[in-house]
């Protein structure tokens, strides 16, 4: 798929949400002011931005591929995955094992949680491992889901739409019924489990099925709609601002809002693209943000913990908080580009060479007249 700045953009604004998100780590305090008090007691909803532009992304990626070949290459699609993801996911898993080790609290099964994508269900090195674990699930789910569905003779569009339909389902009534009891909310039970909170990603592979298979039908409704669509998304934000994520009407009926939310503003990138691209030069930062977003996601926590470890045991003080601030972030920022330059872009260039998208003759697959597919859309 053609990178849209627009995507880049609200990729770039949710990794700033993080940023401000984190800045309490291990229970050490960093109080802002109003209005960005409400900014980082939210920040946790950028996620949810997160995994609707991730299910979009991949579902776009494997359904504009079956409809310009008329089958999906899935092992193709899941090493081409697993060569954008893991090599800088494995660089942190590696350098976060030698600190561990370093400062005596290294542990064997959060060693192996993060080796094998499982931190949303248990502890691992650092919590925010734990998205990259439900996005890996989703990979290999729904590569699966579509395997059983399309690659075959007479493509199933009908069992497609109705998995589409009962797991999001299925996630919101079993959360509630773990919360039937009046338990303390935990992350690893009630909020991060991959079953209990794909709802994004799944509603992201919606609007990735309908804007690779009804591209003028999706950006024609945001047209007309579009006042209603960013209503919508700005009360649900609104609404979510009141309350820190580990309350009961959060968990029970928050993260189903949060992930509406997060497929409307990718439903409001994709039909305000033109206006975004022509503030190019206003938006540019939230652009860089975006399009390094996976190296700084993934060294600005580590580097969070580092920086206050630091601080207590050699400094024996906390640094002033305008200085702390500038250096989290900056640190983090420069952090995260590096790592990109040289881990993830360096292993993506080889991949376009060695693997690239697809391995045959493109040709149109006139798949909206199908029933199966109008029963889908």
């Amino acid at each position: 798929m053609k990178r849209v700045f627009a995507l880049d953009a609200v990729r770039g604004l949710a990794m700033v949400m993080v940023l401000m998100g984190h800045l309490t780590v291990r229970n050490v305090p960093f109080h802002l002011p109003e209005p960005f008090i409400t900014l980082q007691r939210v920040g946790w909803v950028s996620m949810e931005v997160f995994f609707a532009l991730s299910g979009f992304l991949v579902s776009s990626l494997l359904f504009n591929e079956y409809r310009q070949t008329g089958k999906i290459e899935f092992l193709r699609f899941l090493i081409r995955r697993g060569l954008k993801i893991y090599p800088t996911y494995y660089v942190v898993v590696a350098f976060s094992a030698i600190f561990y080790w370093m400062v005596g609290t290294f542990h064997a099964p959060q060693f192996l949680r993060s080796l094998f994508f499982l931190a949303n269900y248990n502890t691992s090195f650092w919590p925010h491992f734990w998205t990259l674990s439900l996005e890996e699930h989703f990979y290999l789910s729904f590569s699966i889901l579509l395997a059983l569905t399309l690659n075959r003779t007479r493509p199933n569009f009908r069992l497609l739409a109705v998995f589409g339909v009962l797991l999001p389902i299925a996630a919101c009534l079993s959360r509630n019924y773990l919360l039937w009891n009046p338990t303390p909310i935990s992350y690893y039970k009630h909020l991060n489990p991959t079953h209990l909170r794909w709802n994004a990603v799944i509603l992201g592979a919606w609007l990735g099925y309908f804007y690779a298979f009804h591209k003028e039908a999706v950006l024609s409704f945001y047209g007309k709609y579009a006042w209603m669509i960013r209503s919508v998304v700005v009360a649900i934000f609104a609404t979510l601002s009141i309350s820190p994520l580990k309350t009961m009407w959060i968990a029970r009926f928050g993260l189903d809002m949060s992930a509406v939310a997060g497929v409307g503003v990718c439903w409001m990138a994709l039909g305000d693209a033109g206006k975004v691209e022509a503030s190019r030069k206003w938006l540019s930062v939230f652009g860089f943000f975006g399009k390094y977003s996976y190296g700084i996601y993934m060294f600005h926590y580590p580097f969070r913990v580092f920086q206050k470890y630091a601080e207590y045991h050699f400094l024996g003080v906390n640094l002033p908080p305008f200085l702390d601030l500038a250096l989290y972030l900056g640190v983090s920022i420069v952090g995260g580009y590096f790592l990109t330059r040289l881990v993830e872009l360096p292993v993506l260039a080889w991949r376009e060479r060695k693997i690239p998208a697809h391995s045959k003759t493109p040709h149109t697959v006139n798949l909206p007249e199908t029933p199966e597919a109008r029963i889908a859309a």
